[in-house]
């Protein structure tokens, strides 16, 4: 059995994750699809953490997450 590593956070990272949760949570997007984000930021772009989850934030903030939603949706 492989041990799993644990990424311990800074306390601001984790109060900035859980904000973030909960403003997708606000606009249903998925844990998983934040997830992915942030990934993407820090494995792909090489940010850090903490870069990754207010640049995250405020595109939650200033409605890019909730435009994106949007194209997917069809109107009636």
């Amino acid at each position: 059995m492989k041990n799993k590593q644990v990424q311990k956070q800074a306390p601001e990272e984790k109060l900035g994750y859980n904000l973030l949760l909960q403003n997708a949570a606000d606009l249903d997007v998925s844990q998983d699809a934040v997830n992915k984000l942030l990934r993407y930021y820090t494995d792909t772009l090489g940010w850090s953490m903490n870069q990754a989850l207010l640049y995250t934030l405020e595109l939650f903030e200033n409605g890019t997450i909730a435009e994106v939603k949007s194209w997917g949706k069809t109107e009636d």
